[in-house]
């Protein structure tokens, strides 16, 4: 399991420490901190960046509105503003951004985590035609939308789990197989076991990743992490899976033969 990375972009130092420990106590990983748009734009081309929260008011040339749009043309990712500045004008240069939330100071915890759990589930869903899609500026994004308790987000390179009242984050590849039981999947990755209330068509359904397969009516396995298989079953690390009759012509066919 990899704990989501996030960038505080910040330049008064007690308001980014104070931050980081919040951050750090709901199980978030500080990627790095910058109090100009230089150091910014440095931490995010060397670290892995999930989400990128943002003042405005920084050191340098560069505000903070300038470094969000640098930022976008390396790497799309979620983003956050924290600041006191809620001027019109301000408020209209943040929305060519496209913003996941706008919290402004001072901002409590809860809002805070919830304007995380929003920036990464809009992010995820947004379609390739449109991928930095505009929300809604007028009210805080946090106040518009409820996730379910048990959720799966997907971006490009990472699949996001909510368990706990939070999300965490594995690598696809990462993944070995699932288990149903009933209206609760099992998804057993390389390091730890997750446990989601959906049915094993809902999880293959949401994370939309080719190499998972069905391969029984309660399994579902990622090909790219079968060490064998016969015509009966399949043995992904420890664990023998079986091949139902109705699903084997599917997971052979995901095989190029010659």
């Amino acid at each position: 399991m990899e704990k989501i990375n996030i960038l505080i972009v910040e330049d008064e130092a007690i308001v980014s420490l104070d931050l980081a420990d919040r951050l750090e106590g709901m199980g978030y990983t500080v990627a790095g901190t910058a109090a100009s748009g230089e150091a910014a734009l440095r931490i995010f081309a060397q670290q892995p960046v999930d989400i990128v929260l943002m003042d405005i008011h920084i050191q340098g040339p560069m505000d903070g509105i300038d470094t969000a749009l640098k930022i976008r043309e390396l790497r799309p990712v979620p983003l956050i503003y924290l600041t006191a500045q809620t001027d019109g004008p301000t408020v209209e240069r943040a929305k060519a951004t496209f913003p996941s939330a706008y919290l402004a100071k001072p901002f409590d915890e809860k809002n805070l985590q919830l304007a995380i759990e929003m920036a990464l589930h809009n992010f995820a869903f947004q379609t390739p035609a449109s991928p930095l899609a505009k929300p809604e500026m007028s009210a805080p994004i946090v106040e518009k939308i409820s996730l379910n308790a048990d959720n799966i987000l997907r971006t490009e390179a990472a699949i996001f789990i909510k368990q706990n009242y939070k999300f965490v984050k594995f690598k696809p590849e990462d993944l070995l197989y699932c288990q149903a039981d009933g209206v609760y999947t099992d998804l057993f990755t390389k390091e730890k076991k997750y446990t989601l209330r959906l049915t094993l068509q809902q999880v293959v359904d949401k994370l939309q990743f080719p190499p998972l397969v069905r391969v029984h009516r309660s399994y579902a396995v990622n090909r790219s992490n079968i060490d064998s298989f016969t015509d009966q079953d399949v043995t992904v690390g420890s664990m023998e899976i079986p091949i139902g009759a109705s699903f084997r012509e599917e997971f052979l066919g995901g095989f190029l033969f010659s």
